[in-house]
This record gives C-alpha cells, sequence and structure tokens, in this order.
C-alpha cells in the first residue's frame, strides 16, 4: 500500500466523521421545534402560537422565547428551562394565564426582557424575586387590582407596563402600608426610566420621590381628579407626561417647577377650567403640548413665553372666547397650531401669529370666527390652512384675505364655504372701494364717554386727531411682552379732560359742547396699517333739557319779582293808612318818602337786568342748538 492511498483513506475518515456530527448537531437542533414553532439554527430563539404548553419543552440553550396564543390558566417552573440557563427574553402573551406560581422563574434569573401582556394575571404572588437582573416588565391588559412594592424588581429595572388593568393604589411604586399610611422605601428604583400606567383605576395621584430617574410617566385614561403639590417634585429628568383623560379640576402652579427637561406633555380631557400664568414657566424644552378637551374659559397672558422649543400646540374643543394677544409670544419655532371645535371662539387677536412666523400647518376649524387675523399674512411658510365650518363674513372686511390667498399656494379647505365666489371672483373685491358710511356717536352732555378705535390692539402705534386738532398718541417703544421695559409710551394733547389708555380708547371726561365733531384713529404696526373715523355728537334731548330748564328759570324769577313788588307796595300802603311811619317834621316825611321811592326804582331796575340776562341765556341756547 502506498503513502498516497494511505493518505485518502484517512481523509475519507474524517471526512465522513465530519459529516456524522454535521448531521447529529442538525437533527438534534431540530428536535425542539414542535407543531406550531419555528425555531433559529441554533435553537436560541423559539416562537410558537396556537398550541397548548404542555406540547412545548425549550432547549436548555435557549434564550428567546416568544408565546402567543400558548394557552395555560398556571405559569409554573415545568414550562420554562429545568435548569438554570441564560434565557433573557420571555414573551408570553394572549393565552389566558391566571396565575403564576411562586417559583416559576428560579432558573432564569437571567432574564431581561418579560413580557405577560393581554393574559388574565389577578396577582404576581411574589414571583418576580428571582430576576435581580430583569430591565424591562410588561403586564399591559391583565386583570391586576393591588401590587406590592416587593413584587416588582427594583435592581435594574427601566421599563414598567400596567397599563389596562384594575390598579387603584400607587403605593406599590413608593413604598408599604403601615397602619394604613404609605411609607416611603428606602430602597428607591433608582433605574426605572419608563412608568405606564394608563387605563386603570386611580383617583388620586402624589409622585414618586423614589423615581428619580424618570423619563416617561403615563397615567391617562383614569379617575384622577386630585394631583399632589409635590407630584414630579423629584423628577428632574422626566421627558415625556401623558395625564389626559382623567378628572383633574386644577393644577398647581409649582407642579411642574422642576420639569425643565419635560419634551412631551399631555393634559387633554380633563376639568380644566383655568390655568396658572406661571404654569409653563420652567418648560424651556417642551416641544409638544395638548390642553385640548378642557373647560378652559381663558388662557394666560404670554403664558407660553418660556416655551421656545415648542414644534406643536392644540387647543381644541374649550370654552373660549378670546384668546389673549401675546398668547404665541416667545413660541417661534411653532410649527403646527390647532385651535378648532372651539364653537364659542368669537375672536382671534389680529396680531396672535406675530410671534410664529415658522408655522408649516394651522387649524381653525368649527369656530366662530367671522373674521380671521391679518397676521396669517405673516406666515409665508405655511404649507396647508384648515378654516373650514366657521361663519365667515363675506363681506369687505374678507378682502385682504382674498388678495393674500391669490398670492400664496398654500393648501386650503374654503372652496366649499360661501365664500369661495368671492375667492375666484374679482368683482366683489371691486365693490368694497366705495366710502365708508362714518358712523355717530351720540352722548349726553357731562357724561364720560369712551371711545373705541376698533382695531386697536396690543403691541399697535395708536394716534387719535380730536376736531380741535390736539394729537393723542401711544407709540409702541418695545414688545409688551418684556417685563423689563415699559410697553408703550404715552403722548397726551393739549386737552387736559382727555386721556388715552394703554389698550388704544380714548377716555373723554364730562363732555362739552366743544368735544363734538369728527375724530380720527390711526393704527399701525409691522403688518397692520389703517384709519377709523368717529363722529360724537350731543344728544338732543340735552338741547330740549336746557330749553325747558331756562323758561322754569325765567319764569320763577319774574313770578319772584312780582311777588316782592306787590308785598312792598302793600307795606306802603298800610303804613301811610295807619299814620304809623307819619312824623310831625314834615320835612322828615319828605326825605322818607324819598328814600322809599328811591328802593323801589332800584328793585324795578334789578329786576329788568335779570330778565334781560334770561332772555340772553336763552337766545345762546337756542342759536346753539341751530
Amino acid at each position: 500500500m502506498t503513502a498516497s492511498s494511505t493518505s485518502n483513506k484517512y481523509f475519507r475518515t474524517w471526512f465522513l466523521v465530519f459529516v456524522i456530527c454535521v448531521l447529529v448537531v442538525l437533527t438534534d437542533s431540530h428536535a425542539y421545534c414542535p407543531p406550531g414553532c419555528s425555531c433559529s439554527a441554533n435553537s436560541h430563539h423559539l416562537n410558537c402560537s396556537h398550541i397548548t404548553a404542555a406540547d412545548i419543552h425549550p432547549p436548555q440553550h435557549t434564550r428567546s422565547l416568544n408565546y402567543r396564543f400558548v394557552f395555560t390558566s398556571s405559569l409554573d417552573s415545568e414550562h420554562l428551562p429545568s435548569e438554570p440557563n441564560s434565557l433573557a427574553h420571555l414573551s408570553w402573551t394572549d393565552s389566558g394565564i391566571r396565575n403564576i406560581t411562586k417559583d416559576a422563574f428560579r432558573n432564569v434569573e437571567h432574564l431581561r426582557t418579560l413580557n405577560l401582556s393581554n393574559n388574565k394575571l389577578i396577582s404576581l404572588n411574589y414571583a418576580l424575586r428571582y430576576l435581580d437582573n430583569l430591565q424591562s416588565l410588561n403586564l399591559t391588559g391583565n386583570k391586576l387590582k393591588r401590587i406590592y412594592y416587593d413584587e416588582i424588581p427594583q435592581i435594574s429595572l427601566h421599563n414598567l407596563y400596567l397599563a389596562k388593568n384594575n390598579i387603584d393604589d400607587d403605593c406599590f411604586l413608593r413604598g408599604e402600608y403601615n397602619d394604613g399610611v404609605c411609607l416611603e422605601s428606602v430602597r428607591p428604583r433608582k433605574a426605572l426610566s419608563s412608568l405606564d400606567l394608563s387605563n386603570n383605576r386611580f383617583t388620586e395621584f402624589y409622585g414618586y420621590a423614589n423615581c428619580d430617574n424618570l423619563t416617561e410617566l403615563s397615567v391617562s385614561h383614569n379617575e384622577i381628579s386630585f394631583v399632589s403639590d409635590i407630584f414630579l417634585v423629584n423628577i428632574f429628568r422626566l421627558e415625556k407626561l401623558d395625564i389626559s383623560q382623567n378628572k383633574i379640576e386644577k393644577l398647581s402652579s409649582s407642579m411642574l417647577k422642576n420639569a425643565n427637561k419635560l419634551e412631551y406633555l399631555d393634559l387633554s380631557a380633563n376639568s380644566i377650567s383655568d390655568i396658572s400664568e406661571t404654569f409653563f414657566n420652567n418648560l424651556e424644552s417642551l416641544r409638544f403640548l395638548n390642553i385640548s378637551s378642557n373647560p378652559l374659559i381663558n388662557l394666560p397672558e404670554s403664558g407660553f413665553r418660556n416655551c421656545r422649543s415648542l414644534r406643536t400646540l392644540i387647543i381644541d374643543d374649550t370654552r373660549l372666547n378670546v384668546v389673549p394677544d401675546d398668547v404665541l409670544f416667545g413660541l417661534e419655532q411653532l410649527s403646527s397650531f390647532s385651535m378648532k371645535h372651539n364653537r364659542h371662539l368669537h375672536m382671534i387677536p389680529e396680531n396672535a401669529f406675530v410671534y410664529s412666523t415658522n408655522m408649516l400647518y394651522l387649524d381653525l376649524r368649527s369656530n366662530n370666527l367671522t373674521v380671521f387675523p391679518k397676521s396669517l399674512t405673516l406666515l409665508t411658510k405655511l404649507k396647508e390652512i384648515f378654516l373650514y365650518g366657521n361663519p365667515i363674513s363675506c363681506n369687505c372686511s374678507f378682502v385682504w384675505f382674498i388678495e393674500w390667498h391669490r398670492r400664496t399656494t398654500i393648501e386650503h379647505d374654503l372652496n366649499n364655504t360661501p365664500c369661495s365666489v368671492m375667492l375666484g371672483s374679482s368683482h366683489h373685491v371691486s365693490e368694497c372701494n366705495e366710502k365708508p358710511i362714518l358712523p355717530r356717536l351720540t352722548f349726553e352732555l357731562a357724561h364720560d364717554v369712551m371711545l373705541d378705535c376698533g382695531d386697536a390692539i396690543s403691541g399697535s402705534n395708536v394716534s387719535w386727531t380730536t376736531p380741535s386738532g390736539s394729537t393723542h398718541e401711544i407709540i409702541k417703544t418695545s414688545r409688551p411682552w418684556n417685563p423689563q421695559v415699559a410697553s408703550f409710551v404715552p403722548i397726551v394733547g393739549d386737552d387736559p379732560h382727555i386721556q388715552l389708555l394703554d389698550n388704544g380708547s380714548l377716555l373723554i371726561r364730562h363732555i362739552l359742547r366743544d368735544d363734538c365733531g369728527l375724530y380720527i384713529c390711526r393704527v399701525n404696526d409691522q403688518f397692520f396699517n389703517k384709519t377709523n373715523y368717529l363722529v360724537v355728537q350731543l344728544d338732543p334731548i340735552t338741547f330740549y333739557r336746557i330749553k325747558i330748564y331756562s323758561m322754569l328759570v325765567g319764569l320763577g324769577s319774574a313770578l319772584g319779582f312780582l311777588a316782592i313788588t306787590v308785598i312792598i307796595q302793600m307795606i306802603i300802603k298800610m303804613c301811610q293808612r295807619c299814620g304809623c311811619c307819619l312824623s310831625d317834621d314834615d320835612e322828615d316825611d319828605e326825605s322818607q318818602g324819598k328814600q322809599i321811592h328811591q328802593v323801589l326804582e332800584n328793585m324795578e331796575q334789578y329786576k329788568t337786568q335779570q330778565l334781560e340776562r334770561l332772555r340772553e341765556n336763552y337766545t345762546i341756547q337756542v342759536g346753539a342748538k341751530n
């Protein structure tokens, strides 16, 4: 036998051994994949569905088990590897599991993720006490009602999902009950970063001092009506908070004072009617805010001024009538704004959108708006605008919108509205060039009068010209939201009893006839310029009252002088008859007669002068009326 043949023989022998080993390995790898399951090539991953748990015997070296519709009423250690192994991921969902035995996870202490969602668990039975390496626990969609602090792993747990259960007490996240009082545990959950408690039965919420590394928290769809003042006081890393669909009526102004990293906040569908002006002060990282479906009556002025990172703002379905002039101040990065289905909202300030010119999406549908704010023309980056469902006045006040619409390519939803005819026609625009009828305002003499410049808005320059030619102005020296600088500088005219208020209105104290005439109000700012005319006149009833009062005073004076004259003449006659005023000295009699005659002449002259003055006063008043 040659060396070459011997070498070939050894080669064939070893090749045969190799093939046999491969076949053994392949046969062994597929031996643990019963019908309804699929395995990876090395049996590290096992996926099974629509079979019973008794038919499955996972290999010892399996690292991932994914069971769905693998039915069993109780999860026991026999359903998992029988010896300690390296199983890292277990997902057993939609399988009707009602109970977990205490030692079910005894041999899988290296488990990192556990998903038992959409089963029928009513208790954890302290079965998770072996899982110190667990990082994610999902128990969503079960029937859990009471959980104890030690039933949830503490050391490594990052994500805890308990949504859609019947839990009504959050003490299990803070500590244990002692004599009916929930005491904070000395073993904090430092690793917990994501917590979902939505769709449960919580009525109160106190916050978690033990979860100071929490970044995501959801307690939506509960029955929470009370939120503690110390809620989130120690949570400095929170980025997402959802407390929508509850019964919260009041929010403490200090509730989010330490949440300066918060990026997502949903307060929708509660019973909040008022929000403090300082509530959003520290939310400088906020990017999404939803306060819809609340009975809000007012919004805080410049309340979002510190939310300079905000991208999306939703204020739908509220009871707002009007919104503050500076509601969007500070929101320069706002790209999406929705304020729809506010049935009582009849006015949005003209300059509302001055501060958010980077907006891409705007939804104002189904409000009660008859006109739209002209600051819409500043939204040069706008791509979509929705305005359908508002009782828009399709008259000359709508012309500016038509002209703006023709200059842009923005998508809108006004084609099926009454104003669609104006949008496609130039005839209606030309009709708006007619000279307007000047409004006439009538007031009573000596009353205080307030003249309102209809388009005067916060942040605009306002100038009034009176019939005498005097000018009263408010010049905008800085934006009204800057608390360090005065918003306006009033320039008062020569009339001391005429005052110009900060809101642009003109106050006339004790109006006189000289105050009647044409008043001109001019409003302008960086996007808006308009002049209004008002005619002020006295109420005709004033002149009738003056005429009647003059006649009554004249008649009373004449009757008074006549009565005095008659009385004096009677006294003289009586004295002459009785002789009580006569003396033996004739010269004295003559002197006294002259004195009496002089007194009568003086009284007659005084009476004539007073009657003449009454006639002149009456003549002046009648002339003023004409």
